[in-house]
């Protein structure tokens, strides 16, 4: 007897995307900038549009509900809140939904989600500390873009943008929150496993007053000192100048030290790194030419006490190289903190649209703006008084009262 045919599920209808247009962003927090784990956590809430969805029975089912039809073929027609549970986050350590809800609004239906969580990033240190960095979270639906269920993800061109974070969170110091988002609508994923997903992406600008006043300033000064001991050129003092150049070589390599733990393992050098390099070698190039001039007058028997022009020569070439480097990387700190670089490939992808630059009222206000305002408190003190004046004057002189 021949086999009998296993039946097989007919395939899926193919159906047009569900269409989410984003109408609404607020990013809540933005905390714990950790740049060493490569991790920050934030916390945004946003607002997904489905147009004509109140009138759709199936969207507005109640739960996460997925219908089957007769004979238990899958309908394909889930609720809005089956496609609120294959949210998922592809950057994030952890994370978790606060909340969700789905609520009519006139004739559309209104999905609103609000997430926080840890989330990993890729921090470009090349310009340190005077570094600009964009903190990523990118939210996806795992329903594939060529499967039975595909989402078509929108950004309204009136989406409004509410950073209440600005100026609350721990880091305001350390790091300085610029008032715009990024937000990117794409797929991710090869082949048949794509997905629709969307990207926002906030930046951050390090303020680099620390770093510089404790490891960029001492290097300058180790560098410094050495150039001045080499200018000793007592040759009964040579052998004191190589000790001291080498205690100063010492010092600077604890502060190198010092300064890699506020960084990750990261294979390429930044800006510190390459000024403190320079630096370094200049005190390196100071101990070995003290060290090569007290060999040579070591056993010298010379009747003068300075050393020959080989050495002014060496103490020229050194202190030019210290100020020349002072004015070298001195000139690039100046232009990166007034006009930072922007190294991330999230912040200069052509593809982002910049919502909303948003305006935070200070917390206090401007002596110009509190002069104007007690100047029109003034006034209208000044108004209500002479009213009332005028008021008791007309009752006085009313008929009525000199009766």
């Amino acid at each position: 007897m021949a086999p009998t045919p296993t039946p097989t599920r007919p395939p899926a209808p193919a159906r047009k995307p569900l269409s989410l247009r984003l109408r609404e962003i607020e990013v809540q927090k933005l905390h714990k900038i950790d740049v060493v784990n490569r991790s920050f956590n934030a916390c945004i809430w946003f607002e997904f549009e489905i147009a004509g969805g109140k009138h759709d029975p199936y969207l507005c089912a109640q739960g996460a509900v997925f219908p089957i039809g007769e004979n238990g073929v899958p309908l394909f027609r889930p609720s809005a809140g089956w496609y609120v549970n294959q949210l998922d986050i592809r950057n994030a350590l952890s994370y978790r939904v606060v909340d969700s809800k789905i609520m009519p609004r006139g004739d559309d239906l209104i999905v609103a989600i609000r997430i926080e969580g840890s989330f990993v990033e890729v921090f470009e240190l090349d310009d340190y500390p005077f570094d600009t960095q964009g903190l990523t979270t990118t939210i996806n639906f795992n329903c594939r873009a060529g499967g039975p269920l595909p989402i078509d993800i929108i950004v309204d061109e009136q989406c409004g943008v509410t950073m209440t974070c600005v100026g609350l969170c721990p880091p305001s110091k350390e790091w300085r929150l610029v008032h715009e988002l990024r937000v990117r609508p794409h797929n991710i994923g090869v082949g048949e496993r794509t997905f629709p997903a969307i990207s926002f992406t906030a930046m951050v600008v390090r303020s680099p007053f620390y770093h510089m006043l404790y490891l960029a300033l001492p290097n300058l000064f180790f560098a410094l000192l050495s150039v001045l001991t080499c200018a000793s050129r007592n040759v009964n003092t040579l052998e004191h100048r190589a000790h001291l150049a080498m205690i100063l070589l010492l010092t600077a390599a604890s502060y190198r030290v010092a300064a890699s733990r506020s960084l990750p393992a990261i294979n390429y050098l930044t800006l510190l790194d390459k000024y403190t390099l320079w630096c370094t070698l200049v005190i390196i190039s100071i101990c070995i030419q003290s060290r090569v001039q007290q060999l040579r007058f070591q056993n010298a028997v010379r009747p003068e006490q300075q050393t020959d022009f080989f050495d002014v020569v060496c103490i020229g070439i050194f202190g030019a190289t210290w100020l020349f480097t002072q004015l070298f990387y001195g000139r690039i700190f100046y232009k990166l903190a007034h006009y930072p670089r922007i190294r991330c490939e999230n912040l200069k992808d052509p593809k982002n649209l910049i919502l909303g630059k948003v305006f935070v009222p200070p917390l206090r206000l401007s002596k110009k703006v509190a002069r104007s305002s007690r100047k029109l408190t003034m006034k209208g003190l000044t108004a209500v008084t002479s009213l009332g004046a005028a008021f008791g004057r007309r009752r006085k002189s009313s008929p009525k009262k000199q009766a």
